[in-house]
């Protein structure tokens, strides 16, 4: 399997080969085919950031036909770029925690304020962030894009450590302890013959001992950032970095730094480091040409000594199908001129490629961004031909060369004293304003002038960058286009640091967050306050949570207070003293005052004891007024019940009364309608005549009714006659005939 490591001499097998992991492990030739074929393109990346830089530094350097013609180059690009440093950086530095983690998940919320502690606390006291911060903004700035690989750096050290030892007992004592033992019941009597014929003493206790020991002094993330013409990203993501297959960093380096992290295997078989081969590296190999994207100290300085010689190398982070299936694995391979020195499976727990990019200005369809070199070479290239017109024609004259009369002077000697500057005499008659003539520049006219403000407004307003005065700026007054301006401005800004946030900072604090729950130690202690300190489990940092840079520019955030504070004294006087100690938090906040703000927040007044009693005793009366008052509404309560029953019961008799009215008033309505009825009838039989035929008719039929009762009290008469004429007969023959 060594076959693979194209070097002259047969190198050390790699441990993923050693391992016999991999059937189909790369070679160096496979690795390289990737660097050359996207070495086109990344050339002309290259010369773009050259130009960008020529650009940054005035342009290209003027040559000139005649003596005392100007070369200047206004450096415009470079002003603009000096403006907008500390306007990003400034966000991301006083931000006192950065990183905002919120969890997926109800179960993670613990896990996602854990990590958040640690992940603030590396990025406040384990990283130089004011280098790291200013090396970022001013690299997208300068170039339009900005690379961070984001590792992890581990050393260890030999020092002295305590540690607990088993103190023995003497043969003797031994033996002692073991009868005692097994006279106590506590140890067997073949237990204590064992140990006789092993000759193991007994054990008294414990000391602390200091011994020496390799104990880990560094275990923290680490963020490089990279020179960008030194990093390849597969040209075939179309601009989507994680959808790249391959990145190649090319970096500088040396055989003593690369020992550092030599592969080894101590006595109990842990394995440390990762590079091999480092004896078959030949550093001629790995020389490094002069690069223009390194300081000229740089490419002028050398070591000549085999250890610290420097060498190129060329790390490769991907995607490769190592086993021969089809499928991809995360590789990573570093190879020194034809010497693969590392090849192994990614170590991160991410499992990604370790670089993170962000742009100035966005390209479509290219990892690559443009700066503000891109937009404002036209201007600057203007201004420059102004004000080298400017020189030239101030310069064409000598100025203060002097043209004196040669009649002036009345001797040579008063000419040298006139040159030396003493007091002079001069001849009579002549006057010293005409007769000496003192050269000056020639004037230049306003167009020259008004050209230079034209450029220097319009690359303001191409970069959103505006100066507080002078071209390109009139002096801010805080009017209503100044705020307008101001407002544009930090607009701007702020949607660069949202990319610089977004794509760049959140996605290496992603990095940072896998591999702390991986690589941190059982327990970190996290400092708290400068005497507060706290220990985080890393089982505890376990979960899947969304993360969120806090940043704005100091203009929004003031912008903001001023509404809070605007709203704080609309509201006061009714305002709840909490929401109140809320909108307080949120201004210190703004401005910065996190100090401030976390003490406000926590702030609990101490209790007053004479308050506390004072407090106690008015609740103690509350309690009896209350207690007074609940007896009040059971009274009342008994009361209202009682006048409910009797009004239920007045209200049935009220009921049945207004019934029998009802029914009464219903009859008297009855009554009076027939009466009525009946008035009515006889007045329509007193109009038509009814009534008195009626009255005739009942006249004649009182008549006939008179007539016949005479008639039957005719025959009644008669037949009583009869029967008295009957009874004056004998009573028999009365009966018969009865």
């Amino acid at each position: 399997m060594v076959d693979e490591f194209e070097s002259v001499t047969t190198p050390k097998p790699l441990k993923a080969i050693q391992k016999g992991k991999w059937k189909n492990a790369p070679k160096v030739a496979d690795l390289k085919a990737d660097w050359d074929a996207a070495e086109n393109g990344q050339n002309i990346f290259r010369k773009r950031l050259l130009e960008w830089e020529e650009t940054r530094n005035g342009g290209p350097e003027i040559t000139v036909s005649g003596v005392g013609k100007s070369i200047a180059r206004p450096k415009l690009v470079r002003k603009q770029n000096e403006w907008k440093y500390p306007a990003l950086e400034d966000p991301l530095l006083s931000a006192v925690n950065l990183f905002n983690i919120a969890p997926r998940n109800p179960q993670d919320t613990g896990a996602a304020k854990n990590n958040g502690k640690v992940l603030n606390y590396q990025w406040n006291t384990k990283v130089n962030k004011t280098k790291l911060v200013g090396d970022i903004v001013r690299t997208v700035v300068d170039e339009g894009t900005v690379i961070v690989k984001t590792g992890w750096d581990t050393e260890t050290a030999i020092k002295m450590v305590e540690e607990e030892s088993i103190v023995y007992a003497s043969p003797e004592e031994s033996l002692a302890m073991m009868q005692q033992a097994v006279q106590a019941g506590e140890m067997s009597p073949e237990q204590a013959q064992a140990m006789l014929e092993t000759g193991e003493p007994m054990e008294v206790g414990v000391e602390m001992i200091e011994v020496e020991r390799e104990v880990l002094t560094k275990n923290q993330p680490s963020y490089e950032v990279c020179i960008n013409a030194n990093v390849i990203i597969d040209p075939t993501c179309d601009g989507v970095v994680a959808d790249a297959l391959f990145a190649i960093h090319e970096f500088d380096t040396s055989l003593a730094e690369l020992r550092k992290n030599e592969y080894s295997k101590d006595e109990d078989g842990e394995e440390y480091g990762f590079y091999h081969n480092l004896d078959h590296v030949i550093p001629d190999d790995g020389d490094p040409d002069y690069d223009t994207y390194k300081s000229i100290e740089s490419n002028n300085f050398e070591f000549m000594d085999k250890p610290r010689k420097r060498m190129r190398a060329y790390e490769y982070w991907g995607y490769y199908d190592v086993n021969g299936d089809g499928y991809l694995t995360s590789i990573v391979a570093t190879w020194i001129g034809n010497v693969m020195i590392r090849l192994e499976e990614n170590p991160y727990p991410h499992g990604r490629i370790p670089f993170s990019i962000a742009t100035y200005m966005p390209v479509k369809k290219s990892v690559w961004g443009e700066p503000d070199a891109e937009l404002l070479k036209e201007n600057q290239e203007s201004i420059g031909k102004m004000t080298r017109a400017i020189h030239d024609i101030t310069a064409k004259n000598a100025v203060g060369q002097e043209f004196i009369d040669e009649s002036f002077f009345p001797s040579p000697s008063q000419r040298n004293s006139y040159e030396k500057g003493n007091t002079v005499y001069y001849r009579a008659g002549m006057n010293p304003k005409t007769s000496i003539h003192r050269n000056d520049t020639q004037q230049v006219g306003s167009t020259p002038f008004d050209v230079i403000s034209w450029q220097a407004t319009d690359a303001s307003e191409l970069t959103g960058t505006k100066p507080f005065s002078g071209p390109g700026g009139a002096k801010m007054n805080g009017s209503a286009r100044d705020r307008d301006s101001m407002d544009a401005t930090a607009k701007r800004e702020l949607s660069i640091l949202r990319r610089l946030c977004d794509t760049l900072f959140v996605d290496m604090a992603r990095m940072t967050i896998s591999m702390n729950q991986v690589f941190l130690p059982p327990e970190e202690y996290i400092r708290i306050t400068d005497s507060e300190f706290e220990t985080i489990k890393r089982d505890d940092l376990q979960g899947d949570f969304d993360l969120k840079v806090r940043v704005s520019t100091p203009e929004r955030d003031e912008d903001q207070a001023n509404k809070i504070m605007t709203l704080m004294q609309t509201n006061a006087a009714n305002m709840d003293p909490e929401i109140s100690k809320m909108h307080y938090v949120k201004m210190a906040e703004l401005w910065k005052l996190d100090d401030l703000a976390e003490k406000v927040a926590n702030y609990a007044p101490e209790p007053d004891p004479a308050q506390q009693e004072l407090m106690a005793l008015k609740l103690e009366e509350q309690k009896l007024k209350n207690a007074i008052l609940m007896k009040e509404l059971e009274d009342m309560d008994s009361k209202i019940s009682e006048r409910i029953s009797r009004a239920e019961e007045n209200t049935d008799a009220d009921t049945q009364l207004k019934q029998a009215k009802a029914a009464q008033a219903m009859a008297t309505a009855e009554k009076i309608e027939s009466e009525t009825d009946i008035l009515d009838q006889s007045f329509l039989y007193l109009q038509n005549g009814d009534k008195r035929r009626e009255d005739i008719e009942d006249q004649e039929f009182s008549l006939q009714g008179e007539m016949a009762k005479k008639e039957q009290e005719t025959l009644a008469q008669a037949g009583l006659k009869h029967i008295e004429n009957s009874l004056s007969r004998t009573p028999g023959k009365v009966i018969a005939e009865i």
